[in-house]
């Protein structure tokens, strides 16, 4: 994701990005490419047939892998002229934290059961997802911890979506996970592919604690993720 503008939030491919084709791999992007919002493939072996189906990041079996930070996109064509207008798989959510602790890793979880994480196959009809192997629970761990302060960062996770019954759970942890915060949110509420949800700038500090601190914020706003490509 590129810088937000005005609510938009540009896609830009990446040097080694990968596509599929009726199941056939492309080559990885060339940096020639990387940090624009339009991308072009070339295929080594390509003999398929209509309709074309484009999947992105690229699976030989038609899957896709949702692990909170994979933009999963797809289009459908009947015919290869022309530009592929892709289209989410995935809702978002995105949390502005302050603070004054480090931020190792947020986990989020659907108490309710709903699958959000894991293995599903697409429908290029509808972008529907069908679970093979998924999860109601994921934990992202940063690379390098983060040091939170009085200016708000902003962290994004991307999973399936989906009507909650039992809202989602959105948790911070410090390192070693001795201190948490935790969010309750958008209990029995549908969250749309293709949509960004935005949590009220909060804070974790050191007066939260593991036994407590659970914060409910059924007052969720909502943009749509826009994207050229």
């Amino acid at each position: 994701m590129g810088e937000e503008t005005a609510g938009t939030f540009p896609l830009l491919w990446q040097e080694g990005d990968i596509v599929s084709l009726n199941g056939s791999m492309s080559n990885p992007m060339s940096a020639a490419l990387s940090g624009k919002s339009q991308a072009a493939f070339s295929f080594a072996d390509f003999s398929g047939s209509a309709p074309y189906n484009l999947l992105y990041p690229g699976s030989s079996a038609g899957e896709v892998v949702l692990d909170g930070k994979t933009l999963a996109l797809y289009s459908s064509s009947e015919s290869l002229d022309g530009v592929f207008s892709l289209h989410h798989l995935c809702c978002g959510v995105r949390l502005s934290l302050t603070g004054d602790l480090t931020l190792a890793s947020l986990s989020l979880s659907a108490p309710g059961g709903e699958k959000i994480v894991g293995r599903f196959t697409p429908s290029f009809a509808d972008g529907s997802l069908s679970e093979v192997s998924a999860n109601q629970s994921l934990t992202l761990d940063l690379e390098t911890p983060v040091a939170l302060s009085g200016s708000p960062l902003s962290f994004y996770l991307f999973f399936a979506p989906g009507t909650f019954s039992g809202g989602l759970s959105l948790k911070a942890l410090n390192p070693g996970g001795t201190i948490t915060r935790e969010w309750r949110f958008a209990t029995g509420r549908t969250l749309e592919k293709g949509k960004l949800y935005l949590l009220p700038e909060t804070a974790f500090t050191s007066r939260d604690w593991n036994d407590g601190c659970i914060v409910s914020l059924e007052g969720l706003t909502e943009d749509p993720i826009s994207f050229e490509l």
